[in-house]
C-alpha cells in the first residue's frame, strides 16, 4: 500500500496545477516564474557567498560571533528564505544570547550544522541539538531569567536544515512549518504533525519543491523519499517547468 492514496495524489495534482495556471500580476509575471527567480537567486548566493562562509566556520576558520553576524547580514541584504525571522537568526541571537558556554555552543553548533547523509542521522542531529538548547533554556529560567528569552525547540529544523540547503540543495529543502500546516489541510499528513516523527524527518530529506497558492501566498511544500522506499514518478509539464511529485510506496 503506498503512503498516500489516490485521492491524495490527485489532491496535491489538482493544487500544484492550480498553482502552474495562476495568473501573472500586475507586472505580467506569473507565481511560478516568480519564484523561478527566486530560486536562481537562492543558488547563485549559496555557491558564491554562504557555502563558502559556512565551510570556512566549519573548519574553523571563522569565530562564531563573527559567523553569526555575517550570516545575518546577508540575510538582511536578501531575504529569500525567511532567516531573519524568529526561527531563523532570531533562534540564533537567542541561542548565543543564553549560552553561558560558547566554546561548547561551538562545538554543538559544528555538529549539529553539518549536512546529514541520511534521514537516520538527520534524526540523531535533531534531537541531540534539541537536548542541548532545552538545556540551555532550564539553565537560563533557573538562573532567574524570563522564559521570553528561552530560544525555541520548534524552530530547530528550520534553523538546522537552512544550512544543510547550503551544504546539499539537491537533497535538503529548508524545512518550513507552515508546509507542513498546508499539507495537513490538504490532507496530506494525516494530521501528523510532531516535528519529529519520522515522516516529517523524510519530508526534511530529499524531494521536489512544489509551490501551491494557499491563502493567496505561495506556500512550499514537499513530497520526499526515503530509501526504504522505491519511487514512483508522476510529470506534470506547463510552461516549460517540470514539476515531479514523488510519491512513496512501499
Amino acid at each position: 500500500m503506498g503512503i498516500l492514496e489516490e485521492h491524495q495524489i490527485q489532491r496535491a495534482i489538482e493544487s500544484m496545477e492550480s498553482y502552474v495556471k495562476a495568473h501573472p500580476d500586475k507586472e505580467g509575471k506569473t507565481p511560478a516564474e516568480i519564484e523561478n527567480k527566486r530560486d536562481q537567486d537562492r543558488i547563485y548566493l549559496i555557491e558564491n557567498t554562504l557555502k563558502p562562509l559556512l565551510s570556512d566556520y566549519l573548519k574553523g576558520n571563522l569565530e562564531l560571533a563573527k559567523f553569526k553576524s555575517t550570516v545575518d547580514s546577508k540575510n538582511k541584504i536578501n531575504p529569500l528564505w525567511g532567516f531573519k525571522g524568529i526561527k531563523g537568526q532570531m533562534f540564533f541571537n537567542m541561542v548565543f544570547n543564553v549560552a553561558d558556554n560558547l566554546e561548547e555552543l561551538d562545538q554543538e553548533l559544528k555538529v549539529a550544522l553539518q549536512v546529514p547523509e541520511n534521514e537516520e542521522l538527520a534524526s540523531r542531529r535533531i534531537k541531540t541539538f534539541e537536548s542541548y538548547v532545552k538545556r540551555l533554556g532550564e539553565q537560563w529560567i533557573n538562573a532567574g531569567n524570563s522564559r521570553y528569552g528561552c530560544p525555541k525547540i520548534s524552530s530547530i529544523p528550520f534553523f538546522l536544515s537552512y544550512f544543510w540547503q547550503i551544504q546539499n540543495r539537491e537533497k535538503w529543502p529548508v524545512y518550513y512549518t507552515n508546509s507542513v500546516q498546508a499539507m495537513d489541510l490538504l490532507s496530506l499528513t494525516w494530521g501528523i504533525l510532531n516535528l519529529f516523527q519520522p515522516f516529517l524527518i523524510r519530508f526534511i530529506c530529499t524531494c521536489i519543491c512544489i509551490f501551491i497558492p494557499f491563502n493567496n501566498c505561495a506556500i512550499s511544500f514537499y513530497f520526499y523519499t526515503c530509501d526504504i522506499f522505491r519511487n514512483l514518478n508522476f510529470k506534470f509539464q506547463s510552461s516549460n517547468i517540470i514539476w515531479y511529485i514523488r510519491i512513496c510506496s512501499h
